[in-house]
C-alpha cells in the first residue's frame, strides 16, 4: 500500500469514527505531494467544509476541478459552496450542468432537484429585491438629472413595479419584524399617485419621499426575504461602527438638522413646532427642520403643509421608526425631537455646548419633569404637566437652563424623548435596530452599542425642555406585549437581559465620602452596564473630583466589553475571591453592583478581609445584599426557581444569616468599622402579611416575634459599607 493509499485509508476511518477534528490535523500535516491526490484532497474539502473553513474548502474544490472538471461530488461540493456564500446564481449554474450529465442516478439526480428548487426560491427573492433597486436607481437619475419635469413615465413605471412588488411579497412568509416592507411599498405607490395629481411637487416627493422610501426598503427587503440574516445584520452594524471617529459628517449644509415626527396629537404637535420657531435659530447653516407626517389621520398634514421649511416627508399608512428622516440629514448633529416636548430658551445652544466640549461624547439628553420619563432623567416641576401649566414652562426654564458643565452626566444608557447626536456619513449609522418593530428597547439597544464602542453619552441636567411624555406610544404599550417582545429581541441579540444588566445602584450617592482629592481610584466588582460607575464618577466631578484609574472585576464575560467600552481596566474570572487575591493596587472606592450573596462561593468574612486590604486609607467598600427570606425574594424563587432574570441560568443563591454577619464584623478585629442597612419594600405588604399570617398559623408565636417575623419579610435589599 502506498502512502497516499495509507493516508486515504486513515482519514477514511477517522471520518467513519467521527474523530473530524483528528482527520482534519492528518489532512493539514500532509505534504504537497499527497495532498494534491484527488481522494484526499476531497476528503480535506469535505473536512473544511464541514468546519465552516469555507476559503480552505473552495481553494480544494478549485484544485480538483482544475484538473478533473467533471467530478460529479466536486461539483456538488462547490455549488453548496455557492449556496452558504450565497451566490444562488452561480449554484444554479452548477447543478444545472450537473444534472445535464447521463451518468447520473435517479437518487443523485433527485437531490440535485431539491436543491435546484431551494436555489430557484432563493433567486426569485433575489428579483423581488432587485425590482426596489431598479426603482431606487431611476429615482437618483431624475434626482442626479434634475428631470423633474418630465419623469412622469419613469414615476409611473415606479408605481407599476411596486404594486408587482406588493404582490410578490404577499405570497412570501415574512418575519413578523419586517412586515413594514408592505407599508413602505404602499406608501410609494401613495406618492407615485400625489406626483401624477401634483406634477409641481415632484422634486419634493422624489427627493423627501419616493428616495428614503426606497432607500429604506432595500435594507429592509434583505432582512424581510432572508437575503441577509439578522445575525448577519448584527454583525455587519456592528463593524460599521469600528473607527467611528473618522465616520463622522464634517461638511454638511446646516450645522443641525432637527427630525420632528408625528402620529396625530395636533394639539401637541403645534405646541412642539411653535416652540421650536421661537427657541430655534433656524437662519441659513445653523438649524433645518425635518417634519415626518408618520400616517396620522387628524390635520398633522395639513398642518406640516402650511409650515414654511423644505423637507416634508408625509407617509400614508403608519411605519413604527421608519428611519425615513436619516436619508435627509445635511448636517453635523442631529436633534430627534418629540412631538410631545417643548423647547425653551438656550436649549439647543447648552446641547451644543455639551456635545462639542468631547469628541468621545456621541448624543446628549437633556432633562424633562420626572412624571414623564423614567431612568432617573428627570427632575421635580413647579408647576402641572398638562396644557394648564404650558405658560409657567418659558419662566421656569429661562432660570434653570444656564450652562454648567458640573451637571452633565455620563450614563450608560440614555432614554431620548429628545436627543441630540453626532451624524455619520453612513445613514445606517444613524438610525436605530430595525429588529424592534414594536419600537420598544430600542434606547437600550443602541446605548448599548455605544457604550461598547466607548462613545460617550450624556445627560445634560444643565438643560431642561418640557415633556408630556409617551403621548403617542403609551397606548400601543397598554395594548399589546411589546415590552416584553422587545425585551426578548434585546435578549436575543445581545444574550443579557436589558432591565437587569443596568447595574443601577439605588441610594449610592448617599455612601459615598467626601474626599479632599484631586483624583481617585475606582475599582468596580461586576459593574454589568455600569450605571453605577457612572453615579461614582458625577458624584464627584460635581466636587470637582476626577477618576484617575478605574477597573473592573468580571466574573461574566458578557459585560466584558461594557467595562472597557467605559474605560475601565479589566480582569476576568469566574471566581471573585480569586480577582480579587489577584489584586495589588490599592483604591479609594471599591463597588459591587450585584448583592454579596451572588459574588460570594465560600468565605464571605475571608471576601470582606481582601476587599478591605486594597482601600486605601479612608477608602470604603460598598456592597448590596439582599435577604433571601423576604417576600420578595421567595416570589422570585416560586416563579423563576431563582432570582429573576430574563434568560440567565439561576445563579448560585447564598444565605447570608445577617444577626451572624453582623456578629462577626463587629468582633472583627478591623473590619468592626461598618454600617449595615435594610430597606422594607412597601410593594408586597399584603402578601408579606398574608404570608406572615400563614407562618404563624402554623407555628404559634407572640405579638413581638409576629412583628420580628414582618420585618424580616419586609426587608428584601440592604447595603454593607466597610470602611478603612
Amino acid at each position: 500500500m502506498t502512502e497516499i493509499e495509507k493516508m486515504t485509508a486513515m482519514l477514511i476511518d477517522d471520518i467513519k469514527n467521527s474523530r473530524f477534528e483528528e482527520a482534519l490535523k492528518n489532512f493539514e500535516r500532509l505534504d504537497m505531494n499527497m495532498s494534491s491526490d484527488i481522494g484526499v484532497l476531497y476528503l480535506g474539502a469535505r473536512l473544511y467544509y464541514r468546519f465552516h473553513q469555507y476559503e480552505k474548502c473552495e481553494s480544494c474544490v478549485k484544485k480538483i476541478l482544475h484538473n478533473y472538471p467533471d467530478h460529479y461530488e466536486s461539483n456538488i461540493l462547490y455549488a453548496d459552496l455557492c449556496i452558504q456564500k450565497k451566490e444562488w446564481g452561480n449554484a444554479e449554474k452548477i447543478f444545472k450542468q450537473v444534472i445535464a450529465k447521463d451518468n447520473l442516478s435517479d437518487k443523485e439526480k433527485n437531490s440535485i432537484k431539491q436543491k435546484l428548487e431551494i436555489v430557484s426560491h432563493e433567486l426569485g427573492k433575489l428579483a423581488i429585491w432587485q425590482k426596489n433597486e431598479e426603482n431606487l436607481k431611476a429615482l437618483k437619475q431624475i434626482q442626479k438629472g434634475k428631470n423633474y419635469n418630465t419623469c412622469q413615465k419613469n414615476i409611473a413605471l415606479i408605481r407599476t413595479r411596486s404594486e408587482e412588488l406588493w404582490v410578490s411579497l404577499e405570497r412570501e412568509e415574512l418575519p413578523v419584524a419586517y412586515q413594514s416592507v408592505i407599508k413602505f411599498l404602499k406608501n410609494v405607490i401613495y406618492t407615485c399617485a400625489k406626483i401624477k395629481k401634483e406634477n409641481t411637487k415632484c422634486q419634493r416627493y422624489v427627493d423627501y419621499e419616493l428616495i428614503p422610501f426606497c432607500s429604506e426598503l432595500s435594507v429592509r427587503l434583505k432582512y424581510a426575504l432572508g437575503i441577509e440574516t439578522v445575525e448577519e445584520s448584527f454583525q455587519k452594524r456592528e463593524h460599521l461602527f469600528d473607527n467611528w471617529q473618522a465616520k463622522r459628517k464634517k461638511d454638511g449644509h446646516n450645522k443641525v438638522s432637527i427630525i420632528l415626527t408625528a402620529y396625530n396629537k395636533l394639539e401637541y404637535t403645534k405646541k412642539a413646532v411653535e416652540s421650536l420657531f421661537k427657541y430655534t435659530d433656524f437662519s441659513d447653516g445653523q438649524a433645518e427642520l425635518i417634519t415626518i407626517n408618520n400616517g396620522s389621520t387628524d390635520e398633522t398634514e395639513a398642518y406640516f403643509e402650511s409650515l414654511p421649511h423644505k423637507k416634508k416627508i408625509n407617509l400614508k399608512y403608519n411605519i413604527l421608526e421608519s428611519g425615513v428622516g436619516t436619508y435627509l440629514l445635511d448636517a453635523e448633529y442631529v436633534v430627534y425631537f418629540a412631538n410631545d416636548v417643548i423647547a425653551t430658551p438656550n436649549w439647543l445652544e447648552n446641547l451644543t455646548k455639551c456635545i462639542e466640549s468631547d469628541e468621545k461624547i456621541h448624543w446628549v439628553v437633556p432633562t424633562c419633569p420626572a412624571q414623564s420619563i423614567s431612568n432617573l432623567q428627570g427632575i421635580t416641576i413647579p408647576y402641572s404637566n398638562d396644557f394648564f401649566g404650558i405658560d409657567a414652562i418659558e419662566g421656569f426654564a429661562r432660570v434653570y437652563n444656564q450652562s454648567d458643565a458640573r451637571k452633565w452626566e455620563d450614563r450608560p444608557l440614555l432614554m431620548p424623548f429628545v436627543a441630540m447626536a453626532h451624524v455619520f456619513e453612513d445613514s445606517e449609522l444613524n438610525r436605530w435596530d430595525r429588529s424592534y418593530y414594536q419600537a420598544e428597547f430600542l434606547d437600550d439597544d443602541y446605548s448599548t452599542t455605544l457604550r461598547r464602542h466607548g462613545m460617550r453619552q450624556v445627560l445634560a441636567r444643565d438643560t431642561f425642555l418640557h415633556h408630556f411624555g409617551s403621548i403617542t406610544l403609551s397606548a400601543a404599550q397598554r395594548s399589546n406585549s411589546s415590552l416584553e417582545n422587545m425585551r426578548q429581541v434585546f435578549q436575543n441579540k445581545w444574550g443579557v437581559d436589558a432591565w437587569n444588566s443596568r447595574g443601577f445602584y439605588p441610594g449610592l450617592e448617599g455612601y459615598l465620602p467626601e474626599l479632599h482629592k484631586e483624583k481617585i481610584d475606582v475599582l468596580m466588582l461586576n459593574p454589568l452596564f455600569g450605571n453605577a460607575y457612572c453615579q461614582i464618577v458625577n458624584h464627584y466631578r460635581k466636587n470637582g473630583v476626577r477618576i484617575d484609574y478605574a477597573k473592573a472585576l468580571i466574573q461574566d464575560e458578557r459585560y466584558r466589553q461594557d467595562a472597557i467600552g467605559l474605560g475601565m481596566d479589566i480582569a476576568c474570572q469566574d471566581n471573585m475571591e480569586d480577582l480579587l487575591a489577584n489584586e495589588t493596587r490599592q483604591y479609594d472606592i471599591i463597588c459591587s453592583c450585584e448583592p454579596l450573596n451572588d459574588i460570594i462561593v465560600h468565605d464571605v468574612i475571608g471576601v470582606l478581609e481582601k476587599a478591605y486590604n486594597l482601600l486605601k486609607d479612608n477608602g470604603i467598600f460598598i456592597v448590596p445584599i439582599t435577604n433571601p427570606s423576604s417576600t420578595s425574594c421567595i416570589i422570585d424563587w416560586m416563579i423563576y426557581e431563582g432570582p429573576a432574570d430574563l434568560g440567565r441560568q439561576v445563579n448560585t443563591f447564598h444565605a447570608i444569616k445577617i444577626p451572624d454577619l453582623q456578629q462577626a464584623l463587629t468582633q472583627h478585629p478591623y473590619l468592626h468599622r461598618f454600617r449595615l442597612n435594610f430597606i422594607s419594600g412597601q410593594e408586597n405588604v399584603n402578601l408579606t402579611n398574608s404570608l406572615a399570617e400563614y407562618i404563624r398559623s402554623i407555628c404559634p408565636m407572640d405579638d413581638h416575634t409576629f412583628s420580628a417575623l414582618k420585618n424580616r419579610l419586609n426587608n428584601s435589599k440592604g447595603d454593607l459599607i466597610l470602611y478603612r
